[in-house]
């Protein structure tokens, strides 16, 4: 937990943006520009959600568009990474859609703007397997939203081997309502064709305010979705043009060979127009959307107390820029290489999505992820911040008596062996 405030090299902890199952969102400030910025920290220890955080970050931080949440940093925060990323000053896509009614023009001019950040994901060779609503930011500008993709931490390289294994075997990996069919099935094999699948559900909530496909549970979502089973689109809004429908038809086939091969495909069916920003909910302020359950969690992170200052560790951060530099694309070469193979607790991972998936599996940070960054499991702890790291701190003590009582048993043996040597060496030489 961050303290406000609180330094960490070149930046003041300011508030909390959001929450997420393996990590908290941060607005900080840089000391001497005065920029913001969105510092996301993992809140769990684990060496596959380490890995799954550099991931994310070598990822989005060689993709530059206005559409896509840029990475600027790593910083280490006690033996810890986390992202230093683009602050957006906005709602999630799927808290905007809840909150107001946008209008089908509207809707359109999100989607464009969202497929062209995906674009230019598949143009450096990545598909990002986790699109959705949740995933989506609206960065506020002086003429309306603007729509950012974020959360690269389980995207996948094109034509190359997924060292990546978030579950076992050809298990599911994505969030339910948003997979492809063949994502389900074997999501190490999936190609651009999959994030265009997703795009088709997004655009029908979108358009719709509802989900293209459904269930009770996990279980009856990834059927509904294999099977092709969703609702007309025009039961929801009986006005929506032709064209539209038939840009959804060609998103959701379930068969990827009949289904639309590209983004540019999406935008050649959608017909003349181009991403404009949108005011519908622009005059309302960063609180007004969270309910008053969500600030108070999010205030739970987040520490009046005085802190110690963390200074900068350049050598760690010259490291980081390195590996980040490693990783760009070199000039005329749009291809991403893959990052080092790397483990992960596949079971692990797996449980906390299917847990979140009939809830939506949101996070909401003002740069989320990833979160990365979907909603909660505290190091698989449960109880509030504040009971946890009261928990930790009875854990730390008892092991601290056990080694001090450990220690002293130690030293009243030795004593006792060292009075029997001098007994003995006495008597020898007496």
């Amino acid at each position: 937990m961050l303290t406000r405030g609180q330094r960490l090299g070149r930046y003041v902890v300011e508030g909390v943006v959001g929450v997420g199952g393996m990590a908290v969102v941060y607005r900080v400030r840089h000391v001497q520009l005065a920029s913001f910025w969105a510092l996301k920290v993992l809140t769990s220890s684990q060496g596959d959600v380490k890995e799954r955080l550099l991931r994310e970050g070598r990822f989005q931080s060689a993709l530059r568009h206005q559409n896509i949440v840029g990475v600027a940093d790593l910083i280490d925060i006690n033996g810890s990474p986390s992202l230093l990323m683009e602050y957006v000053d906005g709602p999630g896509l799927d808290r905007w859609i809840r909150a107001v009614e946008p209008s089908i023009e509207e809707a359109e001019s999100l989607f464009r703007g969202i497929c062209a950040g995906v674009r230019e994901a598949h143009a450096a060779g990545l598909v990002h397997r986790d699109l959705k609503p949740a995933n989506v930011l609206l960065a506020r500008t002086a003429v309306g939203f603007v729509p950012k993709v974020t959360d690269f931490g389980i995207a996948k390289v094109v034509d190359s081997e997924d060292t990546v294994h978030f579950t076992h075997g050809d298990a599911a990996l994505g969030t339910p309502a948003y997979m492809a069919p063949e994502q389900i099935r074997h999501a190490s094999a999936v190609d651009q064709r999959a994030d265009v699948f997703s795009l088709g559900c997004l655009f029908f909530e979108l358009l719709c305010g509802a989900r293209s496909f459904r269930g009770p549970d996990v279980l009856s979502v990834l059927n509904a979705v294999v099977k092709g089973d969703r609702v007309d689109p025009r039961a929801h809004v009986p006005s929506l043009p032709d064209r539209l429908v038939n840009v959804i038809d060609g998103c959701l086939k379930v068969d990827w060979e009949e289904r639309f091969e590209s983004v540019d495909e999406i935008l050649k069916a959608l017909g003349d127009g181009a991403a404009s920003p949108v005011t519908t909910g622009l005059d309302r302020v960063w609180e007004d959307w969270f309910t008053e359950d969500e600030r108070q969690r999010r205030e739970a992170w987040l520490s009046d107390d005085d802190a110690a200052t963390i200074p900068p560790d350049d050598a760690w951060l010259n490291r980081a820029a390195q590996s980040f530099r490693d990783t760009q694309p070199k000039a005329g070469d749009r291809r991403r290489h893959p990052p080092a193979p790397y483990s992960a607790d596949a079971d692990t991972d797996m449980r906390n999505r299917q847990s979140l998936a009939a809830s939506d599996d949101d996070t909401q940070p003002g740069v989320r992820s990833s979160g990365d960054v979907t909603e909660p499991r505290i190091a698989r702890r449960s109880g509030t911040p504040n009971e946890i790291t009261e928990e930790r701190t009875v854990e730390k003590s008892s092991r601290a008596d056990l080694h001090l009582g450990m220690a002293a048993a130690v030293g009243a043996l030795g004593g006792a062996l060292g009075l029997v040597v001098t007994w003995a060496l006495f008597s020898l030489l007496s």
